[in-house]
């Protein structure tokens, strides 16, 4: 069965996936999680879904290319014999044909990865290579979006943060993990023991923590150095940049602030964001 592992760009889902990638294949070395995470499809990327069918799916539209990747989707977690996390950075949504274009008789449940909307500005504007305001801008855009027509990846619209968020709370078809950011960076072996409990992955405190140990952002950032790194955007700027919380502190005006608590104050209150301590 599947379990998504569904975020906001930017909020921590490539650290989860390295992270879970050694607890789902044991076998697998330190570099081979670092490079590309083949523990965790990821259901955005069109080498994905061609890798399964033997085809090209360059030539298709978006809608054809969404209902297609369901059906491999389905196929995959059939033959998975696990539990299969896949990544996307796609709002819960419907398809053309009134069903989720989440397989639900596939999937298990949704691990919702979130992180400070603050935090995930400063992220973006250095990801995207924005300016701040226009960073901030993005994430209230419902049209925001991954992917060129043909491109690596499917076209993703991943829309407004908050809207984001609310469509995998309040979808009823599949149960809710969150898993916050910032927790994960404090409490991280008991953050990633609920999680694997969620997921019924058969691991223990041991395996939790060599993983753990495994994926500290410094050793990333060093493997990254020497590598580089299949997901950065810009070659000026690392994937693995910075990964501290509170990095709004001192990269966001009070402008800023206010207009990004004023745009998100409420699913950040829903999250366990208090608006007293972000001023």
């Amino acid at each position: 069965m599947l379990y998504w592992l569904a975020s906001y760009p930017r909020s921590g889902n490539t650290w989860c996936r390295i992270l879970l990638t050694p607890l789902l294949q044991p076998e697998a070395t330190r570099g081979e999680s670092f490079s590309r995470p083949s523990g965790v499809p990821m259901a955005d990327h069109r080498h994905f879904v061609d890798e399964c069918l033997d085809c090209a799916t360059a030539d298709l539209t978006d809608s054809e290319n969404a209902l297609l990747r369901r059906q491999v989707l389905q196929f995959v977690a059939q033959e998975a014999g696990r539990p299969l996390p896949v990544k996307t950075h796609a709002p819960f949504g419907i398809l053309k044909d009134g069903q989720p274009w989440v397989p639900i008789n596939a999937s298990a449940g949704v691990v919702l990865i979130v992180r400070n909307p603050l935090d995930v500005a400063v992220s973006l504007a250095f990801f995207l290579g924005l300016e701040m305001d226009a960073a901030i801008d993005w994430m209230t855009d419902p049209a925001s979006g991954f992917g060129p027509q043909g491109g690596p990846t499917f076209h993703e619209t991943v829309g407004c943060w908050s809207h984001h968020a609310q469509s995998w709370l309040q979808q009823q078809a599949l149960p809710v993990h969150v898993v916050r950011y910032e927790d994960l960076h404090a409490a991280p072996q008991s953050t990633l023991e609920r999680l694997c409990r969620f997921m019924r992955l058969s691991v223990t405190a041991d395996d939790i923590a060599r993983s753990i140990d495994a994926a500290q952002f410094e050793r990333l950032q060093t493997q990254e150095a020497q590598e580089g790194f299949f997901l950065r955007q810009r070659a000026d700027s690392a994937f693995f940049r910075d990964g501290r919380v509170g990095q709004w502190q001192k990269a966001l005006t009070l402008t800023q602030r206010k207009q990004l608590l004023s745009q998100h104050g409420v699913m950040m209150q829903r999250l366990g964001y208090n608006d007293a301590n972000l001023l």
